[in-house]
């Protein structure tokens, strides 16, 4: 089940993202090193308009489980896509945290691979 959760999680992360406001992305998560302007420097600098990731994409997706956290925690990779190439050199990286009826997602850093 938590798995699905962290899946789940991450297309929706990945989808509020491709619509562009970040404020929105910032308000959504539990934490971020970056805020909404930060984010839009990433992405306005790197040139190119990031979209939703196709179905497929989510087979490119790293998750490894944290084994020492005390509860479900997840250290996910995703590479971004963007209109202008499909899959881009940027990835997001993730935490996601399962609690008891709660995902926690947390964005690390948004970066070039």
């Amino acid at each position: 089940m938590a798995e699905t959760d962290v899946l789940l999680a991450v297309r929706a992360f990945m989808n509020l993202l491709a619509q562009g406001d970040y404020a929105a992305v910032i308000a959504q998560i539990t934490r971020s090193r970056l805020s909404a302007d930060g984010i839009g420097e990433i992405l306005k600098g790197y040139g190119a308009t990031v979209m939703g990731p196709p179905s497929s994409a989510y087979g490119l997706m790293d998750t490894v489980r944290v084994v020492q956290a005390a509860i479900p925690t997840w250290s996910v990779r995703m590479p971004l896509w963007t209109r202008e190439e499909g899959r881009s050199d940027l990835t997001v990286e993730l935490t996601i945290v399962v609690r008891s009826g709660r995902i926690d997602v947390e964005l690390d850093d948004i970066h070039v691979l």
